[in-house]
């Protein structure tokens, strides 16, 4: 089975409908890394979702992080000295 040489294609962005080119070059580094499906948005589209998803990751640690301390301060429990387990007989 002989494989076709790579040649640049003509995309379309799903988010933005402009064109955009997957290069040769772009086409090497998916096949090194054995990715196999091409790419859905442009270089401006996909950077702009994955600093939205780091922006969205962010802030569900941070909501995350503020419940956990909310809880941590409220669920001390205060024994009676004389039910540790020193003073059982």
């Amino acid at each position: 089975m002989e494989l076709e040489p790579l040649q640049d294609k003509i995309l379309i962005c799903v988010d933005c409908d402009e064109e955009f080119v997957f290069t040769i070059g772009a086409q090497h580094y998916f096949l090194e890394r054995g990715i196999v499906e091409e790419p859905k948005r442009c270089k401006s589209c996909y950077t702009t979702l994955k600093k939205q998803k780091r922006q969205e990751k962010k802030d569900v640690k941070e909501k995350s992080n503020n419940n956990s301390r909310r809880r941590t301060t409220t669920s001390y429990r205060h024994y009676n000295s004389s039910n540790t387990r020193g003073n059982m007989k």
